[in-house]
């Protein structure tokens, strides 16, 4: 079970960093929407089609991190990936997307307004076609300021 301390720290963040690898053997990192964190399990919302979905179809194996900028702590979650398309918790899940990418592109025109700030582009316009994917967490690793690592199995 991932703790409540954990949860409340990704829940912070708007996205999460999903590192996968594919039988090219290149690795690749790629931010995904964090959407629901459910017993021992991730979820992940994204619209981008491409070179993590075909990784995982190969290699289910991940590595996501979360890191505090303030205080330099951060976690490295490992696990191994899946997709979800059907079902009540995908529904539920394609509906918290819908939710998060209007608030995060409205957050981001707020933002712009207060700040004066000139952006050239906002997410005003998502693609339609969203996977979802499923993290099962096996191992968290707590990195420290300090160079400490503390691991955990889940």
């Amino acid at each position: 079970m991932i703790s409540k301390k954990i949860i409340e720290f990704l829940e912070d963040n708007e996205f999460l960093a999903v590192a996968t690898c594919g039988q090219d053997m290149q690795p690749n990192v790629s931010a995904k929407f964090l959407l629901k964190v459910i017993g021992d399990c991730i979820y992940l919302g994204d619209y981008n089609i491409d070179r993590t979905w075909s990784n995982i179809n190969f290699n289910p194996k991940v590595s996501l991190f979360s890191m505090d900028l303030d205080t330099l702590e951060g976690y490295q979650i490992n696990g191994k990936a899946g997709m979800l398309d059907e079902g009540k918790i995908y529904e539920s899940l394609i509906e918290e997307f819908n939710s998060r990418k209007i608030n995060f592109s409205t957050k981001r025109v707020i933002e712009s307004v207060q700040k004066e700030k000139a952006c050239k582009q906002f997410e005003t316009i998502f693609p339609e076609t969203v996977i979802i994917y499923r993290i099962k967490v096996e191992e968290i690793i707590a990195l420290k300021p300090t160079g400490q690592l503390k691991r955990q199995r889940v």
